[in-house]
């Protein structure tokens, strides 16, 4: 369903049928490409660039202006989850996403949606979006701005697991003049996206997010250093993101009902006696400290201002709530013994128009740097095994 954005900036037409499908070719072209370069074919060489909150940053040669990064991590969610998260057929969906969800976005207007979300066709969407991305040094370097298609779809791996991804690529539209009058430059995204792969812990992801982008203009390494490690940060809040519409989900106490059934005033967890004004948790309703607690900040189901609201939840219902999943136990494979071991696979990849030979993108001695980076608490390791990844194939919607 299509609506117009109201920014003034831009005079969006109506698109006719053959536009919309031209669109649409662009958009499953561009989807297939990033599982391509993701998945498979090209060896190319990538080198360690940083670690960041949890986020492993590789830089891959690139020629001048046209920049390729790759960030690999793990989150804490299921591919239903992300795909309510990254639904932007809605103005109110966007902003959200932009105030919530992406503190290197500065604004963020889908123009057209071409499919209708729904309950039984939740994964595969596509959409004409410009926003706009806050510069790195602003005193500096301009702000850049995109007009891209966005595709976003289901696909599943030949072990019975899913996965779930949206590819980004730019467009030349003669509706969307470039906005030089108001600080932006015009970037170009190159296939830029993310991939969400399930993995053989029910409702743990690996995240591979790609960077393919076209500044249009120089920007020296420290600049895109701060720049990276920015959206490094939004994919590692990713697990707070998910937590909080798993808690919109749970039935929470109000404070009044908690302070009611108040028989002491040690925290539960700690057992330290709270001396002056306690807390309780609005899950369990039970007395907590400020160090065994988190205040939550939770938009109701339309995610509008209106609706926010702010509520105490304990260390223990948390992590309980993280740990719940919606992933089917059945789907999970085991993997052989030698799985771990990240072989150089080939493999022939089946329903796409074309056939590649597949082959990983991730040399050994990078996957033990990310093993003993990625290590949380007394979790399995996270570090990074695609081992599993041997063909795909995409859901038709």
């Amino acid at each position: 369903m299509a609506y117009q954005q109201h920014t003034g900036i831009f005079k969006i037409p109506q698109l006719t049928s053959e536009q919309e499908q031209e669109y649409l070719h662009l958009g499953e072209d561009s989807f297939q490409s990033l599982l391509e370069r993701v998945l498979n074919t090209p060896n190319i060489p990538w080198q360690a660039e940083d670690q960041y909150d949890g986020v492993s940053i590789f830089e891959e040669k690139h020629e001048p202006h046209h920049l390729s990064y790759r960030m690999i991590s793990k989150i804490n969610a299921t591919i239903e989850e992300l795909a309510r998260i990254h639904d932007f057929s809605s103005p109110a969906n966007c902003k959200c996403y932009v105030s919530e969800y992406a503190t290197d976005i500065i604004n963020m207007e889908t123009l057209h949606s071409f499919i209708e979300r729904t309950k039984e066709r939740p994964f595969r969407q596509a959409y004409l979006k410009w926003n706009a991305i806050r510069s790195p040094v602003p005193m500096i370097f301009c702000h850049r701005d995109f007009v891209y298609v966005e595709t976003q779809d289901e696909f599943e791996l030949n072990s019975g697991l899913r996965g779930w991804a949206f590819a980004q690529r730019s467009i030349k539209a003669p509706f969307a003049p470039k906005l030089y009058d108001f600080g932006y430059a015009r970037g170009e995204l190159l296939d830029t996206g993310c991939v969400y792969l399930e993995t053989e812990i029910p409702g743990v992801l690996d995240v591979i997010y790609c960077l393919r982008i076209n500044f249009n203009g120089s920007m020296p390494s420290w600049a895109r250093r701060i720049g990276l490690r920015a959206r490094a940060r939004g994919l590692d809040l990713m697990n707070d993101r998910v937590h909080r519409l798993r808690l919109c989900s749970q039935h929470l106490r109000s404070p009044e009902s908690c302070d009611c059934k108040t028989t002491t005033n040690s925290c539960f967890i700690c057992q330290k006696l709270q001396h002056f004004k306690h807390k309780h948790c609005q899950s369990c309703g039970k007395v907590v400290c400020a160090g065994c607690s988190r205040t939550w900040k939770l938009h109701g189901t339309e995610d509008t201002e209106e609706n926010l609201q702010f509520v105490c939840v304990c260390i223990a219902c948390s992590l309980a709530i993280r740990g719940r999943t919606t992933s089917d136990p059945d789907r999970v494979t085991q993997r052989s013994s030698s799985a771990h071991l990240i072989p150089t696979m080939k493999e022939v990849l089946v329903e796409r128009p074309n056939s590649f030979e597949m082959m990983n993108t991730i040399t050994t001695a990078e996957l033990a740097t990310l093993q003993e980076s990625n290590e949380l608490n007394d979790e399995p390791s996270l570090g990074l095994d695609l081992s599993y990844v041997e063909v795909y194939r995409s859901r038709r919607r």
